[in-house]
């Protein structure tokens, strides 16, 4: 059975290891490094305790975490469900609730307002920048 956009991210990784994935804010990320971000951010969401079909909320900016988060969660089963960082506290707890949202992942600059929103929710909240963190992976993958 075909994982659909987890075969992708791995055959690319396989065959285009060394070519760039993702170019943001002046830096490159390879197949190799975003396909270990995405091992990484899969074994963190687990121990988070994400199963198969859950909603885990996104709350960012532009950011290349989105992407390792969207391939994380395809391995996983589970749904992404962005947020609009323009909504209103009100409005985006309004969402977490309906859509039965089971974990917050926020970048930097939203960080305070995941924190607010899971608080009231009980629920975790992540933070995005590290899905993409240097340290998990070699230096050898980077372009």
């Amino acid at each position: 059975m075909s994982d659909g956009l987890v075969d992708l991210i791995k055959r690319h990784e396989k065959q285009r290891g060394g070519d760039v994935a993702l170019h943001f804010e002046g830096q490159d990320f390879s197949y190799c490094q975003l396909w270990r971000c995405v091992e990484s951010a899969t074994h963190t969401l687990k121990q988070a305790g994400v199963l198969p079909g859950d909603r885990v909320a996104c709350l960012s900016l532009n950011h290349p975490g989105v992407i390792v988060l969207l391939f994380a969660l395809a391995r996983l089963g589970a749904i992404l469900l962005p947020l609009n960082y323009r909504l209103a506290p009100a409005e985006l707890a309004a969402v977490l609730s309906h859509a039965g949202a089971s974990l917050i992942v926020a970048d930097i600059t939203h960080r305070a307002l995941a924190n607010e929103l899971a608080g009231d929710a009980r629920m975790p909240v992540l933070p995005l920048d590290s899905f993409v963190s240097t340290h998990d992976v070699d230096s050898a993958s980077f372009v």
